[in-house]
């Protein structure tokens, strides 16, 4: 029998250049959403990661991938969420052939980044968009931020098209809070007969 220790592998000069510069990437996306009080601090910090340990210089393309990408997964949860949350069989394999999609894109040698990026904002939103009661729901971390973003930068017509989802996200969050109420009122009143 071998009883010799494996001695940890120890980083390069480059190594240790790559991780230094992921982690102040991290720690720094991450301080700059809590001092400025931005909530959703995840984000700040998985993106600079993803980026950071991808991506060895940011180039247009890199800036484009990116972009589509968060656009993308938050057009796809906007969708899924608001149409087939009531039906989860259908919504489940809506959900696996996006990922099957990201995925080909990632196996494809142009767009790895956006397959990438969006499978693991896809996989976040998806975790916030499943909380539909309270604050914790998707859509006022998609559209809070990023229509304020558009409209102080021209963009008027947007918010005006766009303004019947916050207007039927109040309505329905009134309305599923409600159900939930009488949902929890009924199954204690059940338990104690």
């Amino acid at each position: 029998m071998n009883n010799t220790i494996n001695q940890p592998t120890q980083l390069d000069a480059n190594g240790l250049r790559q991780a230094l510069r992921i982690a102040g990437g991290c720690t720094l996306g991450f301080a700059i959403s809590k001092l400025l009080n931005w909530p959703n601090g995840i984000f700040f910090t998985v993106y600079p990661m993803l980026i950071l340990g991808l991506v060895p210089t940011i180039n247009k393309s890199i800036i484009i991938q990116f972009s589509a990408s968060a656009g993308f997964s938050a057009l796809v949860v906007l969708l899924m969420q608001g149409l087939f949350s009531h039906l989860p069989v259908l919504m489940t394999i809506f959900v696996f052939l996006t990922f099957c999609f990201l995925f080909y894109q990632m196996s494809t040698s142009g767009a790895f980044l956006f397959g990438a990026l969006g499978a693991v904002s896809l996989s976040i939103q998806l975790h916030f968009a499943s909380y539909a009661v309270g604050d914790s729901s998707i859509y006022p971390l998609i559209f809070d931020q990023y229509i304020q973003e558009v409209s102080s930068k021209g963009g008027n017509a947007l918010t005006l098209l766009t303004q019947f989802m916050s207007d039927w996200y109040v309505e329905t969050t009134r309305w599923t809070n409600q159900l939930i109420k009488v949902c929890l009122l009924y199954t204690s009143d059940a338990a104690d007969e």
